[in-house]
């Protein structure tokens, strides 16, 4: 089993990009997911259009899906995170 914890991009599909911190686990090359955490509240919007991606660590892509739908609510002030899964080999 491979972790990874640290900073990470999320490319949308519409080709914009957010900051997020990542937390993701892989099993096997090809079998890996996790945690997008972004701190950037004012894209929101954009990110909730956007349940498909890649998620950039180093140089490296990969390709995920967004699992479930987020419990993020405004009103808490919390960080925006999404639950996903990755698709193909991880990257990292």
């Amino acid at each position: 089993m491979t972790t990874y914890r640290g900073p990470a991009v999320f490319l949308a599909e519409s080709g914009q990009r957010f900051d997020a911190d990542a937390n993701l686990t892989s099993t096997t090359p090809d079998d890996w997911g996790g945690t997008l955490t972004f701190h950037d509240i004012t894209m929101v919007q954009a990110l909730l259009k956007s349940p498909d991606g890649h998620v950039l660590i180093g140089g490296q892509s990969g390709e995920v899906s967004r699992r479930g739908a987020p419990t993020w609510s405004p009103t808490t002030g919390d960080p925006f995170v999404i639950d996903v899964f990755g698709a193909g080999l991880a990257p990292f």
